[in-house]
Order: structure tokens, then sequence, then C-alpha cells
């Protein structure tokens, strides 16, 4: 009963290299046969809301995901680029079974382990101002905004020119060994009791670290930025490994 996660793969557009490398992805588990796929948020850089020109937009995409869910199970947990999908993926897979989309976290029991996904924003220590601005865009006013009046073209140009302002402040401050840091004290942090793994993304830092919870054990992993790191996570049976996407 082999699992696969990942997270962070900002597909900006249907042909471009980020798309190419999710549908080597999803190729690989669908050759692995794994039992299910765990994607933690980002997997667009924009998805948002009901909008079914998505479906057409990104074709290719969600055909690949309706392939492996002839063979395996899909849990997506939405992140801050991709949310209030809820109404856009009952349509997008009304036809199959064993598709999950959560909009924060779940937990999950697995081999007699209990597991934490969630995307992973709320587990930097610090940038309180991006957590209120999380909570904000997550809310339920938030939510009807999107879904009933804000029209795709808005969506497009509100995402783009805040995608802009992100890269061009994460590429001027961006510093990976304090933001896996920070990471870590948030996932030391976390308000979960009885908690075996801390699964997640978003930090755009690849990372596993295990650290001592009362008297157990809590081993922390994020999967990373895709572009950068071109892996992917493999559970099977309790071994853990980060998986090259092959081409």
């Amino acid at each position: 009963m082999a699992i696969a996660i990942i997270s962070d793969v900002h597909i900006k557009k249907p042909d471009d290299e980020a798309a190419k490398l999710f549908h080597r992805f999803i190729d690989q588990c669908t050759l692995k046969k794994y039992s299910e796929i765990y994607l933690l948020g980002d997997i667009f850089d924009l998805l948002v809301g009901p909008h079914l020109e998505y479906m057409e937009r990104f074709s290719d995409t969600f055909a690949k995901l309706n392939e492996f869910l002839d063979i395996g199970k899909i849990t997506y947990i939405e992140g801050n680029h991709d949310l209030h999908l809820s109404r856009l993926y009952s349509e997008c897979f009304r036809d199959k079974s064993g598709f999950e989309l959560y909009p924060f976290e779940v937990e999950k029991n697995l081999w007699d382990k209990k597991f934490y996904f969630c995307h992973g924003d709320f587990l930097e220590t610090g940038n309180s101002v991006y957590k209120w601005y999380r909570k904000f865009i997550s809310n339920s006013f938030s939510k009807t905004i999107v879904e009933n009046i804000l029209p795709l073209g808005m969506i497009d140009a509100i995402g783009a020119k805040a995608s802009a302002n992100s890269k061009k402040r994460g590429s001027k401050y961006f510093d990976e060994e304090g933001t896996r840091d920070s990471f870590r004290k948030g996932a030391v942090a976390l308000p979960k009791s009885n908690i075996d793994f801390i699964i997640c993304g978003h930090s755009h830092v690849r990372d596993d670290f295990t650290f001592e919870s009362g008297k157990s054990k809590v081993r922390y992993l994020n999967s990373g930025y895709l572009a950068k790191y071109q892996t992917y996570i493999e559970i099977d049976s309790l071994k853990v490994e980060f998986i090259s996407i092959s081409d």
C-alpha cells in the first residue's frame, strides 16, 4: 500500500514545464500502482473558485488525474494558490470515486501510525501578515465572493499581479536555511497530539526532520518545490524515500 506525496508544482499554463513534470509524476505513480496520491496544495499557480473554464484550460492535467483514479485514490489539500475548489472538482471528478478534497488539513491513520497532512503555510513561525491574509482568503465570506461574484478574468488579473509581486519579493529575500528552521519550529509547536508524521509543502524547501514529542518521536517531511528538486515523497510500510521523477 505505497503512497506518493507532492506539493508546490505551480502549473501556470497547460503546456509549461511544471505541467509536463507533473504529468510525468502521475504517469510514474500509475506505473508504480500507488494506492493513493496526496496533493498538498499549490499544484496550480492559480486555480480559484468553481469556474468550469479551468477544466478546458487544464484539460490534459485533469485527464491525467482521472486516469490515476482508475487505479487508486487521490487526496487533495488546498493551498494558498488553489482554493475554494469543491464545486469545480465535484464536476471534474464526478464520474470517479476515490477523490477527496480538504480545505486545510487532514489526519489519517496509515500503517498503525497517525499522519497529519496539510499545505503547510500555517506551520511557518512568525509572518503574521501572511497568516492574516491566509485566514481572510480562506474564510466563508471570501469563499462566497469567489464562488458567486468574481469573474474568472478578474481572478486571473489579481492572481497575475500577486504572483509577480510574490516572485519579486521571494527572489530578493528568500532565505532557505531560515525558512527550513522556521517550518521545523512550527512543526515542533504544532498543537496536535499523538501525531507520528507531519507532511506538508509551501516552504519550497525539501526537508526530513525528526524530533522528540513527549515520549515519542515525530517525523516532519516537506516535499519542497517540484521544479527545483524534481522529487516526490514515497512511503511504503513506513519506509520513506524521496523519489526522482523519471524522464
